[in-house]
């Protein structure tokens, strides 16, 4: 297996990976997207809150129309 590869839940793996940054999902696994074209879909709906108190996260995430995963 190649570094840094995310396998989806309840894959079936049955052949090596070479391409390094990918996501396998299925039965069997086989290449379905790669961590960029991930990045990209999601990097719109990212809230960073780290090092935030509880309540400036809440406070963050309550001002946010768009926003839907919290990190």
């Amino acid at each position: 297996m190649a570094d840094n590869i995310i396998v989806g839940s309840g894959s079936v793996v049955t052949k090596s990976v070479t391409e390094s940054n990918v996501i396998i999902a299925g039965n069997p696994a086989r290449i379905v997207g790669s961590w960029e074209k991930f990045l990209k879909k999601t990097n719109d709906n990212v809230i960073c809150t780290k090092g935030f108190s509880a309540e400036e996260k809440k406070k963050k995430v309550l001002e946010s129309e768009k926003k839907l995963v919290v990190r």
